[in-house]
């Protein structure tokens, strides 16, 4: 950051362009809510569940410091330990809502992102538009298809969930709406790079300062988001046997192993603990298809491969420059577990390369504007314009209706133990809104997800009656049932059997369901 302390003019305006695009989501949200009385439920991201899981490891980082899962009923042991809900969880206990107490990550995750893959333009782009262009791709660097895709037929914006996959992983802007923890976790990958660098060529205390400092930006990346710490692993690893395993080299060895302790401790919780077993499995996906994967990085990797080859790799950051995209590639082949996370970050390699290849072959500066806006400028558009469909589609929990609160807060005062069986549209807040945790409520982290969610949404709807929704409060072992102000369906009638007791909160209502004998 010391380095970064005089900014271009290029910079500088980079820097205000991600700060107001980091932005402009909470403003328009915390807007809404002023205007209309409902409550913030804690995300400013397309997709509210994740958020909403980060806020509920909060609420328990804040009381117990390890952390469980409240989106099944079985009792969950706590046992994720993560810094940043660590610190959120602190300034939660002390009073700061929990909504803020995430949300001061923002600033934190801009600065990051922002001074890692500025730091590495300066370092690997000559000229000071060609710095701007590369850093401009690198951080807003929308796959062309996305928009064109997504805008043809009935100009929805809403693209086919394979190409959103690309698209989602590649715009790396687009984690700092919402996904503060990668955003930080990829700011730290060129930051690592760059200690690493400084680690060969310094020397005594400026080695070993060096040497730390990879270590922590490695630590960081892994703990945040394993994808980037298995990414420098292999990036580490490929440099020492560029070096020729030289003694300077193996200093190298030390981020390494530093990078590898939090990968390690995931790998035991996934093998070890029952809710971190259903998480794995449920998050093994398919690999896109190579034409898929082509599209969403076709315009920056064939200038990028020509400005691989048109100036071989010199010095260490060169060989790093190569090395880091393939690493992407591998770590994203060998993975089972969302393994598009893998690609997050790659932009920066791809941007820094093909702005080298540009220049390389002497085209106009003009042109090359040109290009990077198209690349830039229309997706920047369709993401904002889909995350604002996304949100008014009120298909998540975005908003709280103030009815809703009332009985979440209500659930919380209750001081009868039990979980929730809760409207799916309003599920996944149920952990952080009322410390309770819900027979369903997160894809990652609920068993049987889907099957659940067809279940809840027929005993809310009124399909399911009588002695079907007898056996599924029985089998869901939950206390309470709430329904969310978008239910027109009272349990009451549709399932008496279930019901012990009735809380109306104008459109929300809890029901106290009857213990089912078995």
């Amino acid at each position: 950051m010391a380095r970064l302390r005089s900014l271009s003019a290029g910079e500088a305006a980079t820097l205000v362009l991600l700060s107001l695009w980091s932005l402009a989501p909470l403003a328009w949200m915390l807007r809404h809510a002023a205007v209309t009385g409902d409550t913030f439920a804690g995300s400013d991201g397309p997709f509210a569940g994740d958020q909403l899981q980060y806020l509920s490891w909060i609420r328990e980082a804040g009381s117990e410091v390890l952390a469980g899962n409240e989106f099944d009923l079985p009792p969950s042991d706590a046992v994720f330990l993560h810094p940043m809900h660590v610190v959120s969880g602190a300034l939660w206990a002390l009073g700061l809502g929990i909504q803020a107490a995430y949300l001061i990550w923002k600033p934190v995750a801009v600065l990051v992102l922002f001074a890692g893959f500025a730091l590495f333009v300066r370092r690997t782009v000559e000229g000071a538009g060609a710095r701007t262009a590369a850093l401009v791709l690198a951080l807003f660097y929308f796959p062309p298809f996305g928009e064109l895709i997504g805008r043809t037929g009935s100009g929805s914006s809403t693209l086919p969930p394979k190409l959103a996959e690309v698209v989602g992983e590649v715009f790396i802007s687009g984690s700092l709406w919402g996904y503060l923890p990668t955003a930080i976790a990829v700011g730290a990958m060129p930051a690592y790079l760059l200690a690493a660098e400084r680690a060969l060529t310094a020397e005594g205390r400026s080695r070993t300062r060096a040497v730390a400092g990879a270590a922590l930006a490695g630590l960081a990346a892994a703990w945040l988001h394993p994808w980037q710490g298995e990414v420098l692993i292999l990036v580490t690893i490929g440099l020492i046997a560029w070096e020729r395993f030289r003694p300077p080299a193996r200093v190298l060895l030390v981020p390494v192993a530093a990078t590898l302790l939090p990968l390690t401790y995931y790998l035991g919780l996934s093998e070890l603990d029952a809710a971190w077993g259903v998480a794995r499995r449920q998050n093994v996906e398919p690999h896109l298809a190579v034409w898929v994967v082509a599209a969403g990085l076709g315009p920056l990797l064939a200038m990028a491969i020509f400005g691989a080859f048109k100036r071989p790799p010199r010095d260490f950051v060169d060989r790093a420059l190569i090395l880091w995209p393939l690493a992407m590639l591998a770590v994203y082949a060998g993975l089972r577990q969302v393994p598009g996370h893998a690609l997050e970050g790659i932009s920066l390699p791809l941007a820094v390369l093909s702005v080298r290849g540009w220049q390389a072959v002497r085209l106009p500066a003009a042109l090359g504007a040109l290009a990077a806006a198209l690349l830039v400028v229309p997706g920047a558009f369709f993401a904002a314009d889909d995350m604002r469909n996304q949100v008014r589609t009120g298909m998540q929990a975005h908003y709280l209706r103030p009815d809703e609160m009332r009985a979440m807060d209500a659930l919380h005062r209750d001081p009868r133990p039990g979980g929730v069986l809760a409207d799916p549209a309003i599920a996944v807040a149920v952990p952080v809104h009322s410390g309770r945790p819900v027979w369903a409520g997160h894809p990652s982290w609920t068993r049987d997800f889907p099957h659940r969610m067809r279940l809840l949404n027929s005993l809310f709807t009124g399909g399911l009656r009588g002695a079907a929704a007898a056996d599924l409060a029985r089998r869901s072992g939950a206390r309470f049932a709430l329904s969310a102000c978008r239910s027109r369906v009272d349990l009451g009638v549709t399932a008496p059997s279930v019901v012990a007791s009735v809380r109306h909160f104008g459109c929300a209502t809890i029901y106290e369901l009857r213990r089912q004998p078995g």
